[in-house]
C-alpha cells in the first residue's frame, strides 16, 4: 500500500517593523548542528519578542480607545443621540449599552483592538514556537552525538 503524501501547509511571511520573516525557512531548516541554530533562533526570537512589546503596548492602547469610544457613545446617546437615531424604546440602561455597541466609533475601536489581540496571539505563540525548534534542535545533536560516541566506543566482548 502506498505511504500517503503529506506537505506541510505554507505559513505566511510575518511582516514585522518593515522586514519579512520567512517562517517556514526556520522552522522547516533541519538543523544539523544546533551551533548554527543557536546563532539564527535566539536573534529571530528577540526580534520577535520586540515586535510583541509593541504589539502589547498597541493592544493596550486600543482597549483604552475603546473604552473611551464606549464612555462618549453612552453619554452622547443619554444626551440625545438616542432620538436623533430614531430609537423607539425607552433609553434604559440596556437598551443604552447594546446602542453603544453599533456606534461607529465604538465599532472602528473593536476593530482596532481585535487586530492587536490577533497580533499579540500570533506572535507570543511565534516565540513559543521558535523556542520549542531551538530545543529541539539541541536534543536532537544530543542524542546524535551520544550514539556516535556510542558507536566509537570500543566493544567490552
Amino acid at each position: 500500500m502506498p505511504k500517503p503524501h503529506f506537505s506541510l501547509p505554507k505559513l505566511k511571511p510575518l511582516e514585522l517593523d518593515g522586514q519579512v520573516v520567512d517562517l517556514n525557512f526556520f522552522l522547516t531548516t533541519d538543523y544539523q548542528d544546533a551551533s548554527a541554530a543557536a546563532v539564527e533562533l535566539p536573534g529571530l526570537i528577540e526580534f520577535v519578542n520586540e515586535n510583541l512589546q509593541v504589539m502589547v503596548e498597541g493592544k493596550a492602547r486600543a482597549y483604552a480607545r475603546l473604552k473611551q469610544a464606549k464612555a462618549k457613545a453612552y453619554f452622547d446617546l443619554k444626551e440625545g443621540l438616542w432620538e436623533t437615531r430614531g430609537h423607539q424604546s425607552k433609553p434604559t440602561e440596556a437598551a443604552v449599552e447594546h446602542a453603544i455597541e453599533l456606534e461607529q466609533p465604538v465599532i472602528d475601536a473593536s476593530e482596532q483592538y481585535a487586530v492587536f489581540s490577533g497580533y499579540v496571539s500570533r506572535l507570543y505563540q511565534t516565540i513559543q514556537t521558535l523556542h520549542d525548534k531551538l530545543g529541539i534542535t539541541r536534543t536532537s545533536e544530543a542524542t546524535r552525538r551520544a550514539m556516535l560516541e556510542e558507536a566509537d566506543r570500543p566493544s567490552e566482548e
